[in-house]
């Protein structure tokens, strides 16, 4: 049942201060947090008080400081050359000042960092390690943009010169046959753009957030031009009849739409996160790859989707990944190399 609000205090919403009720004969301003969380209470004036001491009070309280973790890493966000889906690093945003708090910028230093890390390590099976390393890479470019533009930045990058946790490599190559039983199901959906992407991913090695992101003024008359994310080189894939076919197949979904994206929703938006996780996840059930009992998962896939980036590239003649160096092209080729026998 909703709560009723008292009508003596509508003028509270009228005004615009949000968060702010009425607790034990006192005005309080409870601040949201995320996910319907909100945080304690603090004190703002006595029900005594005229609105004009209710409403300074207030703004007082509920200032934006220019100098916490979230308004740097909310400005690296929205910077001028910011990519185009930002749902990782809204995410990232959440899971650090989750962690660390929104804390003044002073308050975090190379030993706070590291903690950080170990903890990540040492929990949650080993599992948060990665995420942990992704997390504080995160801060540390942050961090750097953010030092040569504002003053109140401290100069030294406390993500400097700590210890990141060890990451093993990543070998898994999905078969042919694990690739076409999960194309067979994404194509057999509703709205196919799953197989789609998967064809993206494999043809063109592109990032799952590439695939969704890509915009018809990219598809050419030689073929797709891939615009790289997170620093790697653009470059043009040429036209193949299985490229053409999955074009088709796309240019099919939602065909009287108008939207400057190859792949969208019924209102020209571009085709979310959410939307893709549902539909992979639903693939990879129906192909057998993934077993569930209502919502909870009894068997894991064993592969992810960025492994058809991988594929792609291993399948390659030229292993071409848009990776600026060997190193992370070796990452993505995950045939073994081959040698001569000793004798």
């Amino acid at each position: 049942m909703a709560r009723k609000h008292s009508v003596n205090n509508r003028w509270l919403k009228e005004a615009g201060l949000k968060y702010v009720t009425v607790s034990k004969g006192r005005y309080v301003y409870r601040p949201y947090i995320s996910a319907g969380k909100y945080g304690p209470e603090v004190p703002l004036a006595p029900i005594s008080a005229t609105k004009t001491e209710v409403i300074l009070a207030y703004e007082q309280v509920t200032q934006v400081r220019q100098d916490t973790l979230l308004w740097m890493l909310e400005a690296y966000r929205k910077r001028r050359r910011a990519p185009a889906d930002v749902t990782n690093y809204k995410n990232m945003e959440k899971w650090l000042v989750q962690d660390f708090g929104d804390v003044p910028l002073t308050h975090i230093d190379g030993k706070s960092i590291q903690q950080y890390l170990d903890y990540k390590a040492d929990h949650n099976d080993g599992r948060g390690a990665v995420a942990g390393n992704r997390n504080i890479e995160h801060l540390r470019a942050a961090w750097n943009w953010s030092l040569t533009r504002f003053d109140q930045v401290p100069r030294t990058n406390p993500c400097e010169g700590v210890d990141f946790n060890e990451e093993a490599p990543r070998d898994r190559l999905i078969t042919q046959a694990e690739y076409d039983a999960v194309y067979e199901a994404a194509r057999s959906q509703r709205t196919p753009f799953l197989a789609v992407m998967m064809e993206l991913a494999y043809l063109c090695r592109m990032r799952m957030s590439e695939t969704r992101m890509l915009r018809r003024a990219d598809v050419g008359s030689e073929g797709i031009l891939v615009r790289r994310a997170k620093g790697s080189k653009d470059e043009l894939t040429l036209w193949s009849d299985r490229l053409r076919a999955a074009m088709k197949l796309a240019r099919s979904i939602n065909r009287d739409v108008i939207s400057p994206y190859v792949l969208h929703r019924e209102d020209g938006r571009p085709i979310s996160e959410a939307q893709f996780k549902g539909a992979w996840d639903r693939a990879v059930v129906k192909a057998g790859f993934r077993v569930k009992q209502g919502s909870a998962v009894l068997s894991p896939t064993e592969f992810t989707f960025h492994d058809i980036k991988a594929m792609g590239v291993t399948h390659h003649p030229t292993k071409m990944s848009g990776h600026k160096t060997k190193k992370m092209e070796a990452v993505y080729d995950r045939l073994p190399v081959k040698t001569e026998p000793t004798r």
